[in-house]
């Protein structure tokens, strides 16, 4: 991470009060603590492609943040990331594809596409307890509010 290049982006986030999607691979920490110290408003932060546990999640929450899923959810190794959803819960919920990459079981391996975003939806409904439709309208109006449109 170039934390000049990421303290200037933070920088023209708060000026202009946009959304600011994190892609953190091993520096949750220090993304946290670039994103504490520049003063962005947390509600309009969300870590993309979470691949962290509950007690990440939880730290994001606490501040304001969320998390968004891909198929890493239904991957048979990925407990901590089930972990952080049910953390996380429905009402601040946001899932996507990541294309090409993290394509969910039944196709993991391929080059994953839109289309396959139903797999992730209806996992992370069965994981938290609610129906595929109330899934995709919870996290529909989840993204509308978050990036305002």
């Amino acid at each position: 991470m170039d934390k000049a290049a990421f303290d200037a982006q933070l920088a023209m986030a708060r000026r202009l009060g946009c959304a600011v999607v994190i892609h953190s691979r091993g520096a949750f920490g220090e993304c946290v603590a670039a994103i504490d110290a520049s003063g962005v408003d947390w509600t309009k932060v969300v870590f993309h492609c979470f691949a962290e546990g509950d007690a990440e999640m939880n730290i994001l929450t606490g501040r304001g943040g969320r998390g968004s899923f891909t198929g890493i959810l239904t991957y048979k190794n990925a407990e901590a990331v089930r972990a952080a959803a049910r953390a996380q819960g429905l009402s601040r919920l946001m899932i996507e594809t990541d294309a090409p990459f993290l394509a969910p079981v039944p196709h993991r391996g391929k080059t994953n596409e839109p289309a396959f975003l139903r797999h992730t939806a209806q996992y992370a409904a069965n994981l938290l307890g609610v129906s595929l439709d109330e899934l995709a309208g919870v996290t529909t109006a989840n993204a509308r509010a978050f990036y305002g449109f």
